[in-house]
């Protein structure tokens, strides 16, 4: 068989060949695989509705409800044991701000808002750090577990923010966006508290505001702030006019300027607030990933400080041993 010249035009159709074919095998590779991964992964979910509320037994769930807050959507699964009265709920939530991105929760409760397990769904957290959420929090020590918390009676922060739950060690990042998921999946639940499961209408408890706002109450404050002064309106209306002497100024003028200018200067100052809020936040999560990572380098480091160590008193013991050999 005669070779191809090797020019560019050889080189760019071989090339594009061979993407084709990779691109047609993973695209078949993608269709046979797509249905079983998806039946596995609802698979994975059922085991995880079912093994977050392990004290009842022979339980059904209901049409998943879906609830959105704060940009987040949560599933929320009503529970029912054999004689159908509700017994809780298993509810699928989330946090974006993990150390290392997205982590995902089924959390269980029973019908007073208590934690009664929670299954790890997704997480790329650091193994042997963050990656330990998926027992830490389940495990009776200390105050590492969230088993047997409810939400408006303890506190659902790590408890260097004065919360009642041990982060994991040297990963706080990761602990707090487990905790943000499951304070997110707690508000959920007690949304569709009452969901009526045979006309599929929803009617809100009377207490869900009550309880929302305790559980809201324990995220950081912002910084009081001063009061803004605001000049009256009729000032400003009769600046403007002053110095646009064709324009013309009534009275009705004045008094929706006066009913107009506080609501304006509140929200003024509520952006405001947000803004620099949003900016303190964003300055604490780069100080806590740039704590957490030289604590995993540190850790890292003495690892292999400790290997290489070991490796030493390896090769010496070896080394004897070859000298008395050959001494013998």
């Amino acid at each position: 068989m005669k070779r191809l010249e090797s020019n560019l035009l050889n080189m760019t159709l071989s090339l594009t060949i061979i993407a084709l074919v990779a691109a047609g095998a993973l695209g078949g590779i993608y269709m046979l695989t797509k249905e079983p991964i998806e039946k596995t992964n609802e698979a994975n979910k059922l085991k995880a509705k079912t093994d977050v509320l392990p004290q009842f037994a022979d339980i059904t769930f209901a049409e998943p409800l879906l609830v959105e807050q704060d940009g987040y959507e949560m599933v929320v699964n009503r529970a029912f044991n054999a004689q159908g009265e509700p017994v809780g709920a298993a509810v699928e939530t989330s946090d974006k701000n993990g150390f290392n991105g997205l982590i995902r929760l089924m959390v269980g409760f029973d019908n007073d808002g208590v934690i009664r397990g929670y299954s790890v769904l997704e997480q790329a957290e650091t193994p042997g750090l963050g990656a330990n959420m998926v027992n830490w929090f389940k495990t009776d020590k200390n105050r590492q577990s969230v088993i047997g918390l409810n939400p408006v009676q303890s506190k659902l922060e790590v408890s260097k923010d004065g919360g009642d739950v041990d982060a994991i060690t040297a990963a706080t990042i990761s602990s707090r966006a487990f905790l943000r998921a499951v304070a997110r999946a707690y508000n959920a639940f007690r949304q569709e508290k009452e969901v009526d499961v045979t006309s599929g209408a929803t009617a809100i408890a009377v207490d869900t505001v009550a309880v929302d706002t305790a559980v809201v109450d324990t995220l950081p404050k912002p910084v009081p702030r001063k009061p803004r002064l605001v000049k009256p309106a009729d000032t400003i209306v009769q600046t403007v006019a002053d110095t646009n002497p064709s324009i013309k100024i009534d009275s009705s003028a004045k008094q929706s300027a006066d009913t107009a200018a506080p609501s304006i200067a509140e929200k003024a100052e509520d952006v405001e607030q947000q803004i620099e809020q949003q900016a303190t936040n964003d300055v604490e999560t780069i100080v806590e990933h740039a704590i957490d990572a030289v604590q995993q380098i540190v850790e890292s480091a003495t690892v292999e400080v400790e290997n290489n160590r070991e490796s030493k008193r390896e090769k010496r013991r070896r080394e004897r041993e070859m000298k008395k050999n050959a001494n013998n």
